[in-house]
């Protein structure tokens, strides 16, 4: 990607792809690696919610940059080269939005879980489940649990919790479901 001489970002949508390099000219010739492994290792990660970003440096011999990426399964991905500012505002309202929606779902399940307590409905219970497992998954997906390593939660190694709590979230989804239309 040819840069323009302003501070700039790499950003990558957040992907479950295996590992990562970036390659930078050096001058004289030759290349170097900004970042080289997985996703899970590069340390300003933190920093960001809607996709991981990478600092590149003012002056790039050649204003060229080269990116590898190792993805065990087929996936899109989306990068972006951008000023800092664009993508400090763009995170910050990818924050306030999946902020919302994890408040709103987080909300409903103490609603419901009173609701639950007070009417003993199974329906009410299953609900509760499907929006905390969708809460959940709402958090991983948007970045906001993105601090916990991949394999953090027990019996799970190997699998992405995202994919966990997804299908958790169907799976109670649907049971509410049957639930429901039982009832009418």
């Amino acid at each position: 990607a040819d840069l323009p001489p302003v501070d700039l970002v790499f950003s990558i949508e957040r992907v479950p792809f295996a590992a990562i390099t970036v390659h930078l000219p050096v001058p004289g010739g030759g290349w170097t690696r900004l970042h080289d492994g997985t996703l899970d290792a590069y340390p300003g990660r933190q920093a960001s919610v809607c996709c991981y970003a990478f600092a590149l440096p003012r002056e790039v011999p050649g204003r060229t940059f080269y990116v590898e990426v190792d993805d065990q399964v087929p996936s899109r991905l989306a990068f972006r080269v951008e000023a800092w500012s664009a993508y400090a505002a763009r995170d910050r309202v990818e924050v306030a939005v999946a902020s919302c929606v994890l408040l709103t779902l987080l909300a409903m399940a103490l609603v419901n879980g009173v609701f639950w307590l007070f009417l003993r409905d199974r329906a009410y219970l299953l609900l509760v489940a499907f929006q905390l497992s969708m809460a959940i998954w709402q958090a991983h997906d948007s970045g906001l649990l993105a601090w916990l390593p991949e394999r953090s939660l027990p019996g799970m190694q190997g699998l992405f919790p995202w994919v966990v709590f997804g299908g958790m979230a169907a799976f109670f989804s649907a049971g509410f479901l049957q639930e429901f239309c039982t009832i009418a």
